[in-house]
């Protein structure tokens, strides 16, 4: 019998009930393997863990997406993030993908 593995995925995003509700809506065809709502601690877990993918939102408390992008791309290239954001800021935009967001 073949084991399935599924996608590792760590998610970051200061609002309890959006976070709740992308670790339920996940949880059945991905590895949710942990959560931050704050950069400094995300960026420290994502290293650890080496997810697969990071799901982060664009705003949150010490420097939002781009902050845990930049910290973690140095050290691991090959981590995968997206970004979710309510915000219609082109400039929010910009800044995820200067910092190296994958979509």
């Amino acid at each position: 019998m073949s084991e399935t593995t599924h996608p590792r995925v760590f998610i970051v995003d200061d609002h309890p009930l959006m976070l709740y509700g992308i670790q339920k809506v996940l949880e059945d065809r991905y590895d949710i393997i942990g959560s931050a709502s704050e950069a400094a601690p995300a960026i420290e877990m994502i290293l650890e863990r080496d997810p697969d993918i990071v799901l982060l939102d664009v705003h949150f408390n010490g420097g939002g997406g781009s902050a845990v992008i930049e910290g973690v791309k140095g050290h691991n290239p090959a981590t995968k993030f997206l970004a979710y954001t309510v915000s219609t800021s082109a400039e929010d935009v910009l800044r995820m993908f200067r910092a190296g967001v994958d979509g």
